[in-house]
């Protein structure tokens, strides 16, 4: 996960923490100072009953703190998570094999944060013809196409991270010149590279084209993409 999107969880966490925390210790002050008074309830402005006395600001107290409570473990847990994927992606990183990898599809998750949605983005590399992925999430969308690094375990292909951030690669992306020559035709593969494919599962499902065609044809477009940009056409 992109250091934004932890950046932004903590604070929102944080903040949960701290309202919640805050609001406990204040209701357990207020309990102690109330002890030996009795409980009472009266009529509300709006209609309805409120109440008050010790038992009222005890179980404020246990409910607050619950929150809290509950806030801090997940905190925990999320942060656990970050550093052993940190260090995965350190370790790949420093040991990994290294290959180029274009986006190749781009989903929308189910998640936001201050009103951005995250999107899962897929990169993919086919060294030596075997498929290797690799998963980021982030609150950046990036163009079909986009060319990253993954970095992968040769032992255990599914292990695999990108190099490079993702906050970092959509700057990059916004900084670029308009495309000529063969970044022309690379682009404007990937953006319709969403398309192709799936008219090419369609031509495969309905039995127009054998798997072997429809893997060629997959394998066209990848290579395409991951052509260098400086090569001139011919």
């Amino acid at each position: 996960m992109p250091r934004s999107i932890r950046r932004v969880l903590v604070w929102v966490f944080a903040i949960q923490v701290l309202w919640s925390g805050v609001t406990a210790v204040i209701m357990a002050v207020v309990w102690r100072n109330s002890i030996g008074e009795p409980d009472v309830s009266y009529p509300c402005d709006d209609g309805g009953t409120c109440y008050s006395g010790p038992t009222t600001y005890l179980v404020l107290m246990l409910v607050f703190g619950g929150i809290c409570l509950v806030f801090v473990v997940i905190l925990a847990v999320l942060s656990a998570r970050w550093r052993a994927a940190a260090a995965l992606h350190a370790r790949l990183v420093a040991t990994g094999v290294r290959t180029p990898a274009p986006l190749v599809r781009v989903e929308a998750t189910g998640t936001t944060i201050n009103d951005r949605r995250v999107h899962r983005l897929v990169f993919e590399a086919r060294p030596g013809g075997r498929v290797v992925r690799a998963v980021v999430r982030s609150m950046v969308v990036l163009p079909l196409g986009t060319r990253a690094t993954i970095a992968y375990d040769p032992a255990d292909p599914a292990n695999a991270v990108v190099v490079e951030d993702v906050d970092a690669l959509g700057a990059a992306v916004d900084a670029t010149a308009p495309p000529s020559g063969l970044s022309a035709v690379r682009d404007a593969v990937a953006r319709n590279l969403e398309t192709a494919l799936a008219e090419l599962r369609a031509e495969l499902d309905r039995g127009a084209i054998t798997q072997v065609e429809y893997d060629q044809r997959r394998d066209l477009l990848m290579r395409v993409l991951e052509m260098p940009t400086d090569r001139p056409l011919s």
